[in-house]
């Protein structure tokens, strides 16, 4: 006679509903895997089942939006009941699932599987986890015409916490400044003030000394500082934060001469005078032209501006009857006018007019 007893098992588990899931390591925030995690926590209730102790498993499952669930990890083996089991999910398991990528929801439930190999799967976890991987970043610097701001803009939403809380600081920024003249006042690298429009930041800047236009403003955040939705945090290392700083120096006049040679001319005759500035300039004509004032006798010469090629100026003089000179020159040192025209560089400095 035969001595093997067979017990017919044939009832599945009790109905469940998979528990809370919590992602592991790094920096975490509630339903959110970030760059930073490494591993998900998932919770099983285990019921008061003689027939899933020691020998029973529960195997999590999980799947990204409306792909089909796959099995994460092995099944872990049951050494408990009536309570709670927490099964430990990698990265690496995670990262695998089909369709995983940012914007992504991920699904978890488990299957419990007792001694007789029934098995039940519970309904699915009421906490999904919503992928999110980028670290926010700035995508755009504008700087003010008087140097006085830079409008920095990120990606997306961002906080000064972890947790997604947190209006932005000062203190969340550091600005550094290369080449030129002009430098952070007091060699501070905060910035004076903060403004917020969205995901605009506007940040005050503190200068010393004038810019002339060659200097580079860098803006970076802070490390710990800045931080998404999501628990990523910004690098200190960005694109698209510099500017170049407003040339705010005004240009002067270096020279006037005349490029015609010298000789005696009569009268139609046309003589160049050109005036030369420090740097490249331009001239509006709009509402009027620019004079130059030359001694030429009883009656001073007025000649209009011509045109003008980087930082030299070019007045055409034609000798008029009665105007005489043995040297021409400019009337005084205020002999240029601007007559509602104007000179000014290309940071909308106006040129300092009196001739040397």
């Amino acid at each position: 006679a035969s001595s093997t007893t067979i017990t017919i098992d044939q009832t599945v588990p009790t109905a469940f509903t998979t528990g809370t899931v919590a992602a592991t390591g790094g920096t975490v925030v509630a339903s959110k895997w970030n760059s930073t995690n490494t591993g998900l926590d998932v919770t099983v209730p285990i019921a008061n089942d003689a027939s899933l102790n020691t020998t029973g498993t529960v195997q999590i499952q999980g799947k990204v939006g409306s792909n089909s669930y796959a099995s994460l990890g092995d099944a872990a083996t049951i050494s408990a009941i009536n309570e709670n089991k927490t099964v430990s999910i990698t990265a690496a398991q995670l990262e695998a699932l089909t369709g995983f990528a940012d914007a992504g929801v991920v699904t978890l439930t488990a299957i419990l599987t007792d001694a007789a190999g029934n098995a039940a799967t519970g309904t699915f976890s009421s906490t999904t986890i919503t992928i999110d991987q980028t670290v926010p970043t700035i995508s755009a610097a504008a700087l003010a015409a008087n140097n006085g701001t830079i409008a920095i803009t990120f990606g997306e939403a961002v906080y000064n916490t972890s947790a997604g809380s947190g209006s932005l600081e000062t203190s969340d920024f550091t600005l550094s400044i290369s080449g030129g003249t002009a430098t952070l006042a007091n060699n501070s690298a905060t910035p004076t003030s903060i403004s917020a429009s969205g995901n605009v930041y506007t940040l005050g800047i503190g200068l010393s000394g004038t810019p002339d236009g060659s200097e580079v403003l860098t803006v970076v955040p802070v490390d710990d500082g800045i931080y998404d939705a999501a628990g990523n945090e910004a690098s200190t290392t960005q694109s698209n934060n510099t500017a170049t700083l407003v040339d705010q120096s005004a240009p002067t006049i270096s020279s006037v001469t005349a490029t015609t040679a010298n000789g005696s001319y009569n009268v139609g005759d046309v003589i160049a005078i050109t005036v030369t500035f420090s740097e490249t300039v331009i001239v509006t004509t709009t509402a009027g032209t620019p004079k130059l004032t030359l001694e030429t006798g009883d009656t001073d010469a007025v000649v209009d501006y011509a045109s003008g090629s980087g930082a030299t100026l070019t007045f055409n003089y034609t000798v008029a009857a009665g105007e005489n000179s043995s040297d021409l020159d400019y009337a005084s040192t205020s002999a240029l006018a601007l007559n509602s025209g104007t000179i000014k560089d290309s940071g909308g400095s106006n040129a300092y007019l009196t001739l040397v």
